[in-house]
């Protein structure tokens, strides 16, 4: 994102070039997924790679015993209902994001 034209780039009508060292970017990437792995560091792989709009939740579904993605969401919402417990420790995933909305 850095490499983006600014205002002033665009308002000069100057020719911008652009290149990503595709490789470089997927070593990092693959780098800092296999030392959050290292360390057991789920939250961060979950809030890095975010599972939502790809293939990999049906398999996580699947592999859990679920029919599908419907299922295992209903089962996840049930468990926040049925277990307090699991509510809190979600909701403190978000900081303070929960009292400051609930607050009157």
């Amino acid at each position: 994102m850095g490499k983006l034209p600014k205002r002033q780039d665009i308002a000069a009508a100057q020719p911008i070039q652009v290149t990503i060292d595709v490789p470089a970017a997927v070593e990092r990437e693959r780098n800092l997924l296999h030392e959050a792995c290292e360390r057991k560091d789920l939250s961060y792989i979950v809030a890095r790679y975010p599972i939502r709009e790809t293939p990999a939740l049906r398999q996580i579904a699947w592999k859990l015993g679920f029919q599908g993605e419907g299922q295992y969401e209903d089962a996840v919402r049930k468990l926040m209902i049925d277990e307090p417990e699991a509510l809190n420790f979600v909701r403190s995933l978000f900081g303070s994001l929960y009292e400051d909305i609930t607050a009157s």
